[in-house]
């Protein structure tokens, strides 16, 4: 006999999610880049990951809002400029 179950082992309440390819560990900390309102540069927020489901990072210390690197983010700097390309792989800016 077999028994398929889920078993909900914590739960978070509103909380922020991100694509685990998001996070980047600078200095011994983990970290996203996010993307400043202008879509012109990024900026380091430390973060503290907490649940993993697949491919999405539960993380506290990150504003629910704006955008983060999800490609190439092991490259990038505190305010490095950058150009973000649409599906296609064509820069927008």
């Amino acid at each position: 006999m077999f028994a398929r179950i889920d078993l909900v082992l914590e739960r978070v309440e509103e909380t922020v999610i991100v694509p685990a390819a998001a996070l980047v560990s600078r200095d011994g900390r983990d970290g996203v880049f996010r993307v400043t309102d202008d879509g012109q540069a990024v900026s380091w927020q430390a973060v503290e990951a907490g649940i993993r489901e697949g491919d999405r990072v539960q993380v506290s210390g990150l504003q629910p809002d704006g955008r983060v690197v999800v490609l190439g983010q092991q490259l990038l700097k505190d305010g490095a400029a950058i150009r973000i390309a649409d599906a296609s792989g064509v820069s927008t800016q």
